[in-house]
């Protein structure tokens, strides 16, 4: 079933990213979504991660569960390495400094 899941959400960002943000802002469930953009701590290429979030004020909330594995997700080492990257909220593509709200 995991795998299912997993195909679902690679589809879902797969639509996202290609539709310019037009469909996919809101997942299965209506839950609003932004794509991350990252660049790669090792790599240095660019990886994207479509992730649910919050607002607080003006500041996109996500929170690093990775499904609720205990490995966190990559996306969040890429971000502590290099905090300034992009998120796509719909078809608005913005600049952001992203930073960890509780210490390691």
């Amino acid at each position: 079933m995991a795998g299912l899941f997993t195909k679902v959400l690679k589809a879902h960002q797969w639509v996202y990213e290609n539709s310019g943000g037009v469909v996919g802002h809101r997942l299965l469930l209506g839950n609003p979504t932004l794509l991350l953009r990252t660049v790669g701590r090792k790599s240095g290429k660019e990886r994207t991660s479509a992730l649910t979030y919050a607002r607080d004020g003006a500041d996109y909330l996500v929170t690093a569960s990775n499904g609720g594995s205990a490995r966190p997700p990559g996306w969040l080492a890429n971000v502590k390495a290099r905090p300034e990257c992009e998120i796509q909220v719909g078809r608005r593509k913005l600049a952001v400094r992203a930073r960890a709200t509780l210490p390691d």
